[in-house]
């Protein structure tokens, strides 16, 4: 099953318009999304309209820095070249030091070259029902394996940003706990 959560939040201080009001930054609103959208929540965000019945410049403004903020994240998509998958169903296998459990799992992502990574956005096929309950990202920097990211569930949408580029022509996804094959 999906278990969908929604995030409601305000532009300004208020529900409603008030001529006082302060309204979010473009910074605020982004860490905003990436928490929310970022972290499996659907994102409701209300952005009221004036006395007049428009969206005033200032809240535009705010949201218009968002979106060039969170644009800036996915700039360039990186594809892989190849992908290898590796499921287990016990304990005792063995993919390259770990050790998985039940219903562990590992996805290698392989590139042609260094690529630079700001931000890493992983999702499930719902479809299949939200399966995933742990897992980590480990990518080869500087030719040694270092872990990157890790979490619990990824459901609708799961997003890393980092501050500093991770810098590797090979990811791993290691799928510690999932309900069955994860989607």
């Amino acid at each position: 099953k999906y278990y969908p959560a929604e995030s409601d939040v305000r532009i300004r201080t208020k529900w409603f318009w008030h001529k006082k009001d302060k309204v979010k930054t473009a910074n605020q609103l982004a860490d905003l999304y990436f928490t929310n959208v970022g972290m499996n929540s659907h994102f409701l965000l209300n952005v009221a309209p004036n006395d007049k019945g428009v969206i005033e410049e200032k809240d535009i403004k705010a949201l218009m820095g968002m979106k060039e903020i969170v644009d800036k994240t996915i700039q360039q998509q990186v594809m892989p070249v190849s992908v290898c998958t590796s499921g287990y169903n016990n304990g005792s296998d063995n993919y390259n030091g770990y050790k998985l459990p039940d219903n562990g799992y590992i996805m290698d992502f392989f590139f042609n070259v260094i690529k630079s990574f700001g931000r890493i956005d992983i999702r499930e096929d719902l479809q299949y029902s939200q399966r995933v309950e742990a897992f980590e990202v480990w990518a080869v920097v500087n030719g040694k394996w270092k872990l990157v990211a890790d979490n619990t569930i990824i459901g609708n949408r799961k997003i890393f940003v980092f501050k500093k580029a991770i810098k590797t022509n090979q990811l791993r996804f290691v799928f510690k706990q999932s309900r069955s094959n994860p989607y």
